[in-house]
């Protein structure tokens, strides 16, 4: 235990960065390239000052340093391709598949090929190794890429990168693209529609097979948790001694207005915004509603083409991910009012909007908070409070069943 105890602490006291400004001046050592520079100069320095026969060292590490610059620089430039992406579209997490074609001019393989595709980040390129291209070839290569982070691919360009045989220097070059990868947010299954949804109440507007809130009645079931006081039957409730409720038909078709903040500044909040975004207009558009949505200034209407719902997590997709401008009007101001309006927002914009004077009783705010923040809003609370984690998603699923009264 003992041991345990000082090998950790002499972990953290080794690992500790007790300089963090003299970083910028120190990180350019992490390189091999700079290193073997400082040895070359350290030999020429010590045959000149101790022994000529260390210029011999000086000579060879100096072939070094010239083939480790050479040869991946005129390896890139012997190589050409391209890489097919189509016009596919995948959510966070599943896979989608791509085609690479090479032509290696060369008269000597190629080794330690990347193939890199740049993504909304710096840090989320879609990468593949390939281990030796023959000469004067043209293979085609395919593989199946799970990228891990929402927009679209590439955002720069393709390139193919190498640093064989020494990895002292990064030689790369374009690669022609064609197509693109739209990565959509991850979303869940929601089942059942807020409250107070807007539906003409005509016959032919309710279907006969679907349970929700309004129609005919079409049974008695037990009491589930998020069912509506108004719904219980109390003659029923009595004789057996439990809540009893009545189910009633669910409109065939509703209007639903979906508002979505693309002005959050926090990236993993955004993400989460959009995640719930996805998956409320996924669902709400499964159960025959017609839905409004606004992303900043571009409105879309998802309706009963398969088609809507594509472009509507398009253009979810090609949100910055960093958010877009912020401007001092509220950005959930809207002078129509007759519809139920489900706006996704982060939690210092629900805030924001609570000192605007254009409230109205139809809006359902669906608010993301950091797991961190502390808050005490002064004038309501939200109707819906989602973590921004994104492990912690899961958890708008029995939030919305019970917000919206669902019968399933």
């Amino acid at each position: 235990m003992f041991v345990a105890t000082w090998l950790r602490r002499c972990h953290l006291i080794l690992g500790h960065d007790f300089c963090p400004w003299a970083n910028r001046f120190v990180y350019w050592l992490k390189s091999p390239l700079w290193c073997l520079v400082l040895a070359i100069g350290a030999s020429a320095a010590c045959g000149y000052a101790v022994h000529s026969g260390l210029f011999w060292l000086t000579g060879i590490l100096s072939g070094l340093l010239l083939l480790g610059i050479v040869w991946p620089w005129a390896a890139v430039r012997a190589v050409r391709g391209s890489v097919w992406l189509g016009n596919q579209r995948a959510h966070v997490g599943d896979s989608a598949l791509l085609e690479l074609r090479l032509w290696n001019r060369w008269v000597i393989p190629v080794w330690g090929m990347v193939i890199r595709l740049d993504g909304p980040t710096a840090a989320t390129p879609l990468a593949a190794s390939i281990g030796c291209v023959l000469p004067r070839t043209r293979p085609e290569f395919t593989w199946r890429v799970t990228p891990a982070v929402r927009g679209v691919y590439p955002t720069s360009g393709a390139w193919i990168v190498t640093s064989f045989p020494f990895g002292l220097f990064e030689a790369r070059r374009r690669l022609e693209v064609e197509g693109q990868l739209v990565v959509w947010p991850e979303t869940v299954a929601l089942r059942g529609l807020p409250d107070a949804v807007e539906f003409e109440p005509h016959e032919e507007r309710f279907a006969e097979r679907l349970v929700g809130d309004s129609g005919d009645l079409l049974g008695t079931r037990g009491f589930r948790e998020g069912d509506s006081l108004r719904r219980v039957h109390w003659a029923q409730t009595a004789r057996q001694g439990r809540l009893i409720v009545c189910e009633r038909q669910a409109p065939a078709a509703c209007a639903v207005k979906l508002l979505i903040d693309d002005t959050v500044r926090d990236p993993e909040s955004l993400e989460q915004v959009l995640r719930v975004a996805a998956s409320v207009a996924s669902s709400l558009a499964r159960q025959h509603a017609s839905v409004e949505t606004r992303i900043g200034s571009d409105r879309l209407t998802i309706g009963s083409s398969k088609g809507d719902l594509s472009r509507f997590l398009d253009a979810l997709a090609r949100v910055p991910a960093s958010g877009r401008a912020t401007s001092e009007a509220c950005p959930f101001h809207s002078a129509n009012h007759s519809a139920v309006e489900v706006i996704v927002t982060s939690l210092d914009a629900f805030e924001r909007h609570l000192t605007h004077a254009h409230s109205s009783s139809l809006r359902r705010f669906l608010v993301v908070s950091s797991s961190e923040a502390e808050h005490e809003p002064a004038c309501c609370h939200p109707w819906l409070e989602i973590p921004s984690n994104k492990s912690r998603l899961g958890e708008l699923v029995p939030a919305w069943r019970k917000a919206c009264h669902a019968t399933c």
